[in-house]
């Protein structure tokens, strides 16, 4: 199974130095669910991938960014990326564009 985008979190986690419970009791979720998830034991859910990356972005303002940039690397091209991602990481960054969408949608109905 390719789990680029579990790579990449590991990758920016380790080079900002952000500890696996800090995140873990930030994400709510537990330490050792984190661990699977990161050495690619279990693959997460969208709801835990989106607390590990909320709670990352506490720690380090600006990681969801650089995250993000870091799955679609210095060329972007939608349709590459979307072509190059497994049925489980499509899966995900479709149901967080939707979550996305709600929240933009609630943002804007408040203003």
């Amino acid at each position: 199974m390719n789990n680029h985008y579990v790579e990449v979190l590991r990758a920016l986690i380790h080079k900002h130095n952000i500890k696996q419970n800090a995140i873990a009791a930030k994400a709510g979720i537990n330490e050792n669910t984190l661990v699977k998830v990161l050495t690619g034991k279990t693959s997460p859910t969208v709801r835990t991938l989106d607390a590990v990356l909320d709670a990352c972005e506490e720690f380090m303002p600006g990681f969801k960014l650089e995250y993000h940039r870091a799955l679609l690397g210095d060329k972007i091209d939608l349709g590459d990326f979307v072509n190059s991602l497994s049925p489980t990481e499509l899966a995900v960054v479709l149901i967080t564009a939707g979550q996305r969408v709600a929240k933009l949608q609630t943002m804007a109905i408040a203003s």
